[in-house]
């Protein structure tokens, strides 16, 4: 299987455990790498917290980054915008 599918090309009922955990891996690692590259917040995270979007591959490496508060929303809604 080609990781490259989502779940809106093929019938997910018909794919093993496995192959959803692949996809979504796959969608995960493209969206870190998308605010990475284009959100100057999230971008500011990741290096004060020395990290590339290839640090973060797995639901378990999302406990390197930190929550989003409401006073995070507050004061940087303009940079966390995502801009591609």
């Amino acid at each position: 299987m080609s990781v490259k599918l989502t779940y809106n090309e093929i019938d997910p009922k018909a794919l093993t455990k496995e192959e959803i955990k692949e996809i979504q891996r796959f969608r995960l690692r493209g969206l870190i790498k998308r605010v990475y590259e284009s959100s100057p917040y999230y971008h500011k995270v990741f290096k004060e917290r020395g990290l590339t979007p290839d640090d973060i591959r797995t639901l378990e490496d999302l406990v390197k980054l930190p929550f989003t508060t409401k006073e995070d929303l507050r004061r940087y809604a303009y940079h966390m915008v995502a801009i591609s």
